[in-house]
């Protein structure tokens, strides 16, 4: 059965934009030491060429691209973009659209550039400062203030940390990011860690 102009159509700017894409995405990868996941073959990874991902209600979406951190070719990393190409439906009439295919190659990646850049670009802002961990550490024990540092270290002498637990004081916590950055945060209950950790992941 012959596919129409309109479904051609659709075929040809859907390759255009995985051309376009896939060695700026390489390149923008590289950088920073991610992995970019195209449709293909990856052995041990998926069974089959297409890229498929599952999410939290338990639907699948074949994907063009996926960022992942900690990935190769062998090995599935932690997935950190998910990128579909699409396009909006043209609306000329479908004999004009099969006249202009041949045209629209030679048009599409001057007029996408500006856009492309621009979403590499937004994409860098977000993935060049991700949250690579959290380190929250629960203090306890009572304050000691001493007035010169031969105090101080008697006491530490004498500390047995097995013995002293003391009760509750504060959460310390640590969130270092990908790009070298790093926030420190001081909280004597939860309400105010969870709104904080909210505050860095966002």
């Amino acid at each position: 059965m012959a596919k129409s102009p309109s479904h051609r159509f659709g075929q040809v700017i859907g390759n255009l934009l995985e051309e376009v894409m896939r060695p700026r995405l390489k390149t923008f990868c590289a950088r920073r030491d991610l992995y970019l996941d195209v449709p293909g073959e990856r052995p041990g990874v998926r069974r089959g060429k297409k890229i498929r991902w599952t999410d939290r209600y338990g639907n699948e979406h074949d994907l063009d691209f996926v960022i992942e951190r900690g990935g190769s070719f062998e090995k599935q990393g932690r997935p950190v973009a998910f990128i579909e190409a699409a396009w909006r439906r043209y609306t000329k009439h479908s004999r004009n659209k099969a006249q202009e295919i041949q045209a629209l190659h030679q048009r599409f990646i001057d007029d996408c550039k500006p856009l492309i850049n621009q979403f590499l670009d937004e994409l860098g802002d977000v993935l060049d400062r991700m949250v690579d961990s959290v380190t929250i550490l629960p203090l306890n024990g009572e304050e000691h203030v001493f007035g010169s540092l031969s105090e101080a270290e008697q006491f530490v002498d004498a500390f047995d940390p097995k013995q002293n637990l003391g009760t509750f004081q504060k959460y310390e916590a640590v969130v270092k990011y990908s790009n070298g950055d790093r926030v420190d945060g001081s909280f004597v209950d939860k309400k105010g860690l969870k709104r904080f950790l909210s505050y860095v992941g966002g």
